[in-house]
């Protein structure tokens, strides 16, 4: 990662923008609910919250995610804090899982890669004709043979085994 500084900082600033919209998801809920809430002491206190469930070893979060919603989110919401964090447990944890559900299948298994397989779909539904392969893609031939379609090499643990074999009998 240190090869590539900016790429360092554009993998930086979206791991902070995502990780400010996981903080901030109480105050989201708070203004669904109607409730005035500070956007900084929901980012201090949705941070601890994260701390909360990930340092406390519960088998599955039971429990505690819950009473830390409670502790910490009561001022904000008063008497709806129960309906609030239902709210908020959707957002944050099941609404993304089921959003994935259609993605579950997806991986590369051949030489084309779900890039690669991404692009062709963007292309159809843009009306491009003539779809194929992406330009500098590799055949399956020169993936077996070596050449990997990102264009570095491919490292076969059998030839290596091979060449360490040939060079210990010498």
């Amino acid at each position: 990662a240190a090869k590539d500084l900016p790429m360092m900082g554009v993998a930086l600033l979206v791991s902070m923008a995502q990780l400010g919209c996981l903080y901030a998801l109480p105050w989201f809920v708070a203004n669904a609910f109607g409730r005035s809430a500070d956007l900084l002491t929901c980012l201090a206190a949705g941070s601890m919250l994260e701390l909360l469930t990930s340092a406390i070893p519960l088998p599955g979060g039971t429990g505690g995610a819950e009473a830390g919603f409670a502790m910490l989110f009561r001022p904000i919401f008063t008497n709806v804090v129960a309906p609030a964090f239902i709210v908020w447990r959707f957002i944050e944890y099941f609404g993304p899982i089921i959003a994935m559900v259609p993605l579950l299948g997806l991986r590369s298994p051949g030489t084309r890669t779900v890039h690669d397989r991404w692009k062709k779909i963007t292309r159809f539904f843009s009306g491009e004709k003539g779809i194929s392969a992406p330009k500098g893609a590799k055949s399956g031939k020169a993936l077996k043979a070596g050449k990997s379609s990102s264009g570095g090499v491919r490292i076969d643990p059998r030839v290596l085994l091979k060449r360490r074999q040939g060079k210990s009998s010498e």
